[in-house]
């Protein structure tokens, strides 16, 4: 039985023009797409956001399962349309819904993603894959509010290395790059491919990182632990501080705990400039004692101390010459989060491999996966973890599947990650709350949001009426504040100008809108707004001519 496609549940390939191909992108921690186009005799025009599946030469095994996102209609005379199609995979349902969690204890990737699939919607049937691993654990607290489902998985992604794939049967699965087998290997004997070459990376590797945690301010109810040897006196926090200073220290012998005095003469003593504090007239804390800043289950009103952020993290396998990387993550405000944030992107960035082209005509590649090759040809035997796969149907019969693999089986980073980098990272918004009075007011900072858009994608707006971005990520903030949108912007022809705005779609109006941009070459503009809490924003753009492609990529940051 060859192919299908189905719409709805129903079987529309004989309404679909193979000579203007199917194509399928499949990509880790994003949306993969599909792209088709309808017969002209046909008039046949899917439904927007129905959902689709594509099937494998058997008519039976899935290959994409997603949604209608656009559809761009021609027609020619007043009897004959055709429609060119584009679907996104399940993966638009978690970017379409947020998520609110919070730990108190370590939890491991499995027991997150049950939590996160637990909160979304039970009409998009998405499901935690029954065969998912325990996995790594991450580390407590933390805790995530309205924050895309999507953008928590990419986060489990930073921090474990984990990378996470949704089904074309909506089962949402994360698992180490590497962690399932190729259907196939690429041997002397079986080659499995019609096409091989290898190449080294063209990407810089960094050996040494240096991430910046938290945005800028202080905050009173930061803390600290420490377990006692029973021969330190002293202990230095985590993250430096700033006035005022603490006054009490739990301590916590497992028989009796209390709350000891800090200050100048008193039990235990502060020195702000080196964040440490000391004994005083109290006895050394025997081993095994908990001395903590902050509350406790004995103690849930104790104050912590005044910490200073951002703090700075620094990671290095010692490797030379020393290639330095630095990274902001205003969204991190947990030390044990940041030790964590940067000991995965050194594993992320401290290699140099070769990466792998294939084209097959076999059947079951699969990003993600780990492919063993052993080519005489090409003086290579390695292993190697399957990257984003592009599918293409050749004939009625079968699918053509090209592929780059990494010899490497650490997650890379996809595209977008590249932009979300280039951006500042995820859409959180961390709040840092001041000591306290006017010269130290409660401080809100936004991490840069990712709005979407594309530098390859043209939107083509009527030059009466704006048009949200290719791929656009609506942001809904949790708090206040100024806002700023940066957006890299450029118009198709140089005789039309191109503007962008920040969309209220809350209140359906307009909060910041660019200056115009007639430049062929990306430009940077800006322009600044003001943020309600709860309101949700996009990303828009407008041209002065009429079908005149305009592109743009943008995000929105603390002004």
């Amino acid at each position: 039985m060859p192919w299908d496609l189905t719409v709805a549940g129903v079987s529309q390939k004989s309404n679909i023009d193979q000579s203007r191909g199917v194509t399928i992108r499949l990509e880790s921690n994003e949306r993969s797409s599909m792209r088709f186009s309808t017969r002209w005799a046909s008039n046949y025009i899917p439904a927007r956001f129905a959902e689709v599946v594509a099937y494998a030469q058997d008519g039976v095994t899935p290959l994409f399962g997603g949604v209608v996102l656009t559809r761009n209609v021609e027609a020619v005379g007043t009897s004959s349309r055709y429609a060119e199609v584009t679907c996104s995979n399940f993966w638009v349902y978690l970017d379409w819904s947020t998520v609110t969690v919070s730990y108190t204890t370590d939890k491991t990737v499995a027991a997150v993603l049950g939590d996160i699939v637990a909160q979304l919607p039970a009409s998009l049937g998405i499901t935690l894959d029954a065969t998912q691993a325990a996995g790594p654990t991450l580390t407590a607290p933390f805790s995530w509010e309205d924050m895309k489902a999507s953008e928590a998985v990419r986060e489990i992604t930073r921090r474990t290395g984990w990378t996470g794939q949704l089904s074309p049967l909506k089962a949402l699965k994360m698992s180490a790059p590497g962690g399932t087998s190729a259907p196939y290997l690429l041997t002397d004997g079986g080659p499995n491919c019609r096409m091989a070459s290898w190449r080294d990376s063209a990407r810089t590797p960094a050996n040494r990182v240096v991430i910046h945690c938290g945005p800028s301010g202080t905050a009173a109810t930061t803390t600290q632990q420490w377990i006692a040897n029973g021969v330190a006196t002293s202990w230095v926090t985590d993250i430096p501080a700033a006035d005022p200073a603490p006054s009490l220290l739990t301590v916590d012998n497992g028989v009796t705990r209390y709350q000891a005095t800090i200050g100048t003469g008193a039990q235990f003593t502060w020195d702000r400039d080196t964040h440490k504090i000391a004994v005083g007239t109290a006895p050394v804390p025997a081993a095994g004692t908990i001395l903590t800043l902050g509350p406790t289950v004995a103690f849930p009103g104790a104050s912590g101390f005044t910490g200073q952020y951002p703090f700075t993290i620094i990671a290095a396998s010692g490797a030379t010459p020393v290639i330095t990387e630095v990274r902001s993550y205003p969204e991190i405000t947990e030390y044990a989060r940041g030790v964590e944030t940067a000991a995965g992107v050194l594993a992320e960035l401290d290699q140099q491999p070769r990466e792998l082209s294939v084209m097959s005509l076999e059947h079951g590649w699969r990003p993600g996966q780990a492919l063993t090759v052993n080519l005489s040809i090409l003086a290579l035997i390695a292993t190697f973890t399957v990257g984003p796969v592009d599918i293409a149907l050749t004939t009625d019969e079968w699918w053509k599947y090209q592929f780059t693999a990494l010899e490497s089986t650490i997650h890379q980073g996809s595209a977008l990650d590249f932009w979300r980098e280039r951006f500042g990272g995820s859409s959180g918004v961390a709040v840092i709350t001041g000591s306290g009075g006017s010269s130290s007011p409660s401080t809100v900072l936004s991490s840069p949001a990712f709005l979407g858009g594309s530098r390859s994608t043209a939107i083509t707006p009527n030059p009466a009426a704006w048009k949200p971005v290719p791929d656009y990520v609506t942001f809904t903030a949790p708090a206040s504040f100024s806002g700023r949108i940066r957006v890299e912007l450029k118009a198709r022809n140089a005789a039309v100008s191109a503007t962008a705005r920040l969309y209220n779609i809350t209140t359906a109006a307009a909060v910041a809108t660019t200056s115009a941009v007639t430049a062929t070459a990306f430009t940077e503009v800006t322009a600044v707004g003001a943020i309600t809490a709860g309101h949700a924003y996009r990303l828009e753009v407008l041209t002065s001519g009429a079908g005149e492609g305009v592109f743009a990529i943008g995000n929105l940051e603390a002004a």
